[in-house]
């Protein structure tokens, strides 16, 4: 069982992290989320307090469906990736669906594999120089531009094992996840992609993400933001997240 720290009263919201990240990284955003619902911040295979650290994105997230039950899936990045795993595969545990910077993986054999080389290369990074240097090289590309140091959640990055971070790449990388954008019309639950303006390429993904889904889904992007769009702007993304809530389900927030 991945463990999983629960907050609050109300309606159901299972909180799935980002690579390098764990369930203590959701900032003002995850204590915007806990005054309204019930909060499940799950800690990812290999991540925070979880084990399984060489779990597939198939077998994440049946762990995953294992500790959060019925209710509203909301994933960042990795976290994202995994959500749209449990929706397709156990979709009666799903009720709505966020996805914040996420992608139905990549569409060929070709990208797939030049995308696990470079992720293999930088777990022998991890291997080589640790986890602190792979962390400062991690949020320095241009993707995390936009974090200041508190957004950034660097100290509770750093109580990851390097070993697991390392494993997580070679696991459940981008070029592991099969191409699920052929499966996307069989999401039937309510599906709220966010982006941030300024990650053009994730604000484009987005785009295929809500077309590909078709009318259950819509799209927020957030404007003056990056790829983290709950940490840079934790109150305008809870404002968004909340108002899509009362719409999609109007009993579930008081």
């Amino acid at each position: 069982m991945l463990h999983a720290d629960v907050r609050g009263l109300g309606t159901r919201v299972v909180l799935l992290h980002g690579f390098t990240q764990n369930s203590r990284c959701w900032g003002d955003f995850g204590e915007f989320v806990a005054q309204h619902h019930e909060t499940v911040l799950v800690d990812l295979p290999g991540h925070g307090e979880s084990r399984h650290d060489e779990a597939s994105l198939q077998e994440s997230a049946a762990l995953v469906g294992e500790v959060g039950g019925c209710g509203t899936y909301v994933g960042y990045s990795l976290g994202g990736r995994i959500a749209l795993h449990v929706a397709l595969q156990n979709p009666e545990l799903v009720e709505c669906m966020v996805l914040i910077g996420a992608t139905a993986g990549l569409r060929t054999p070709e990208e797939r594999a030049e995308r696990v080389a470079a992720d293999d290369a930088l777990a022998q990074g991890i291997d080589t120089n640790g986890l602190d240097a792979f962390l400062t090289l991690w949020l320095s590309q241009p993707l995390f531009a936009g974090l200041g140091e508190q957004a950034a959640v660097f100290a509770a990055r750093r109580t990851n094992r390097s070993e697991a971070m390392a494993e997580s790449l070679r696991s459940v990388g981008t070029g592991h996840q099969a191409n699920l954008w052929p499966d996307l019309s069989d999401i039937l639950c309510p599906t709220l992609v966010v982006t941030g303006a300024n990650d053009e390429k994730f604000t484009l993904l987005g785009r295929e993400l809500r077309r590909s889904i078709g009318k259950r889904a819509e799209l927020v992007t957030v404007n003056d933001s990056g790829h983290s769009v709950h940490l840079e702007h934790p109150n305008e993304t809870w404002a968004v997240v909340h108002e899509w809530l009362n719409r999609v389900q109007p009993d579930g927030n008081q």
